[in-house]
């Protein structure tokens, strides 16, 4: 291998290769420029440090700002759909053994029934039994569960609710019920005109028993189409909006659409504002691995500073959601923080359906006396109210709310049975004690 010296170069390869570097002594005033030299580079080195981890510091700042929004929208919008979670959810919890080898566990058997004879003044109302909208109306004759605590639960349009927790015996008739309704809206009357008598007028704003004020309820699901029956009229379907609603009082809401399980809702309503329900997600039980095995129960109390029991088991405050096995009864109780002040709620549900969500409403007590009116037959029969013997219960002072009624009859058979009295309200028993047990109708 050969070079070729370049002659325009400004140096000589002799001079290159001849070449040594100079070297001088270094003072000491000369070494304590370098140190200096040296500590202010250490110095702009961890200024630099300083600068790059004070733009990182801002850097994930600006990102948790960013990022924070999201999260809690997300957070906004996903919480409120595990109220009826649908298919998701219900894919999600395991209905038995996973093992392949090992077949699941059989579900439970349906709910074994009998029926009891239901008829309210004024008639037509339509029946909940244990939460689940019945067939048919008042007066008939509808199922129950044997040997157990039930709820039934009458709705007429422009009429307060009712709801009755009845023992049924598990061999043996129930208990009939006659059921009377209080008016709660103002609804015009009219009156056919006579032809013959021209100045004859409509008559018009017949007073109620009681007038409170409305609301207006939006219902949405998903999917679409599905029919909303309010206290067991169908008012159309989703998405659909209706006025005129009864306030401060629950309603009974079945949400129905064609291969899908019905959902449950009661609500109360609120006056003045638009009261938004769902979207409720529908779910197909063919559809479901197991689905068909499941309900899903929501319980939001009214108010807020109260403790939910679910088979005398407690299970949560305020707020609480669980899913449980279908066909069975769950006997929920919401007791409130001022036990005071407010009544026990207490109402039986039947998992026969996709989910409930309710919206109990512990009362305050009413501490205004009613009035209590027993009608006994035999005449001689001995009254206790409480403990006290009375000669006869006529348009009687007592204080509002339920009494045990004792009774001894000719034959000194005894037997108890309760009454409610209304506040500021007459109530009105019948009473018929020829028999083993008493036989007692409320008449008003």
């Amino acid at each position: 291998m050969s070079f070729v010296v370049n002659p325009n170069a400004p140096y000589s390869v002799e001079n290159v290769v001849k070449h040594k570097p100079k070297r001088r002594k270094v003072s000491s005033k000369d070494r304590s420029s370098v140190k200096n030299v040296e500590y202010d580079l250490s110095v702009n080195e961890k200024s630099e440090l300083d600068t790059f981890e004070r733009r990182s510091r801002q850097y994930y700042l600006l990102l948790a700002i960013v990022i924070f929004p999201i999260l809690i929208y997300a957070v906004y919008k996903i919480v409120p759909n595990l109220m009826f979670a649908g298919d998701d959810l219900l894919n999600a919890v395991p209905t038995g053994n996973v093992d392949p080898d090992v077949p699941p566990a059989p579900p439970l058997p349906p709910l074994p029934q009998v029926l009891a004879s239901v008829t309210t003044t004024p008639p037509s109302a339509a029946v909940v039994v244990n939460g689940v909208l019945q067939d048919g109306q008042t007066p008939g004759e509808f199922n129950v569960v044997p040997g157990s605590l039930n709820t039934v639960s009458v709705y007429i349009k422009g009429h307060k609710p009712l709801h009755k927790n009845i023992d049924v015996p598990a061999n043996g008739a129930p208990e009939a019920l006659a059921l009377k309704f209080d008016v709660l809206d103002l609804f015009p009357v009219e009156v056919e005109e006579d032809p013959e008598d021209s100045s004859r007028k409509p008559k018009r704003n017949v007073k109620p028993e009681m007038k409170v004020p409305v609301g207006k309820v939006s219902f949405t699901t998903d999917p679409d189409g599905a029919e909303v029956l309010l206290d067991g009229r169908s008012i159309g379907v989703t998405p659909v909006t209706v006025d005129g609603i009864s306030a401060f009082i629950e309603h009974h809401i079945t949400i129905r659409k064609e291969g899908f399980d019905d959902q449950v809702i009661t609500r109360v309503i609120f006056p003045d504002i638009e009261n938004p329900i769902g979207p409720v997600l529908l779910g197909r039980s063919a559809a479901i691995k197991g689905g068909e095995r499941l309900t899903e129960l929501l319980v939001e109390t009214i108010p807020r500073q109260a403790m939910i029991y679910i088979n005398q088991e407690r299970s949560g405050g305020m707020k609480m959601f669980k899913v449980m096995e279908r066909n069975q009864l769950l006997r929920v109780k919401v007791i409130a923080d001022d036990q005071k002040n407010y009544n026990p709620w207490e109402r039986v549900y039947a998992t026969t359906v996709r989910g409930f969500q309710l919206n109990p409403q512990v009362v305050k007590i009413d501490r205004t006396p009613g009035i209590l009116t027993l009608n006994v037959s035999p005449p001689s029969t001995k009254i206790y109210v409480g403990p006290n013997e009375e000669e006869t219960v006529k348009k009687f002072d007592v204080p509002s709310g339920e009494h045990v009624i004792t009774l001894l009859n000719p034959d000194n058979v005894r037997g108890e049975f309760k009454v409610e009295v209304l506040p500021g309200k007459l109530s009105e028993y019948k009473v018929d004690f020829a028999g083993d047990k008493p036989k007692v109708t409320k008449t008003r």
